[in-house]
């Protein structure tokens, strides 16, 4: 471990530090804090019309570290937060503040794909066969009475 020796804002020399006295020393932190567990790609889900075209997006456990202390960890989400197709992809930020006010981030991308229901040939399709179809003419109205072969 380095330890740096401040005097008046300026860098010293250890022995020089030494000759001036503890009580004229003090130790700043440089070191910001550093996150552990930052996804470095985006996280991707899925979403569906029957889930609301939102769905719960998780990811693994992101720590923040300082050598002398953390104070304090901002968040924009938490792992598990909904997130919806619309606006994606979304920013998730993370923010760590030590004990000197030093600040370290972790951004990524949820990204939320709508993926549309597909059936299979096996699949029970009576939901759709018992809804009531309302059938639109296919000829503009007013020319019903004309046909191909009047022409």
């Amino acid at each position: 471990s380095v330890v740096m020796v401040v005097y008046n804002g300026s860098l010293l020399d250890p022995e020089l530090a030494d000759k001036l006295g503890q009580a004229n020393l003090q130790l700043a932190d440089t070191l910001p804090p550093r996150f552990v567990g930052c996804p470095l790609d985006a996280v991707t889900a899925v979403a569906t019309a029957d889930s609301g075209f939102t769905t719960n997006v998780g990811w693994g456990a992101i720590q923040a570290l300082d050598n002398v202390g953390v104070r304090e960890v901002v968040t924009s989400h938490t792992s598990g937060d909904e997130f919806s197709v619309a606006g994606s992809p979304h920013l998730v930020a993370y923010t760590a503040i030590d004990e000197a006010g030093l600040r370290a981030t972790c951004t990524f991308d949820v990204v939320v794909e709508f993926v549309p229901r597909v059936y299979s040939v096996s699949d029970d399709l009576s939901e759709f066969f018992e809804q009531e179809v309302v059938s639109k003419p296919l000829v503009p109205s007013g020319f019903e009475r004309y046909s191909l072969l009047d022409a």
